[in-house]
């Protein structure tokens, strides 16, 4: 019983088991209830959301890597979670402004820019949901830093009313 309940919450109810990318699906899962919470509470509620994703995903994640053995499983996606949550928390709600921060977040998670790339070649629970904080909060100032500079909202709006 423990261990289905550990596998449902690693894989964010079986998102994590979704192929091909499952970690694209797993940000992709996460962000309706990003949307829920920002758009309920406040965006800014998103960061102890997220610390406490990151909380129940460590623990998790070594109970799910105990039972088992392996290591940062790619039905894992919990930690997906934690992160794209830092990346929303200090944005307004704003279609545009989500689907670019899910693509930095996606970004920034499969490059694994200093330290992240370090904290991704140990072998624990928490490097599994830690490389992905740092993720987070690369894709936090970016998706931040188009929401305030004016001349890059001007393009990504005509790029928009392009596509």
């Amino acid at each position: 019983m423990l261990h289905a309940i550990v596998k449902y919450t690693v894989s964010l109810g079986g998102i994590g088991f979704l192929t091909p990318a499952s970690g694209t699906w797993g940000t992709l899962g996460a962000m309706p209830i990003a949307y829920g919470i920002a758009t309920t509470l406040s965006p800014i509620w998103l960061l102890p959301a997220s610390f406490a994703v990151f909380i129940i995903g460590w623990i998790a994640t070594a109970i799910y890597q105990q039972k088992t053995k392996k290591h940062d499983a790619s039905e894992v996606v919990i930690d997906e979670m934690a992160g794209i949550f830092l990346t929303l928390a200090i944005i307004p709600v704003d279609i545009k402004l989500y689907i670019i921060a899910f693509f930095v977040f996606r970004f920034f998670d499969i490059v694994k820019i200093f330290p992240a790339n370090v904290i991704d070649r140990q072998k624990t629970p928490f490097s599994v949901m830690l490389d992905d904080i740092f993720a987070g909060v690369y894709a936090m100032i970016v998706v931040w830093a188009i929401w305030q500079y004016a001349p890059i909202q001007r393009t990504i709006t005509q790029v928009w009313t392009w596509i």
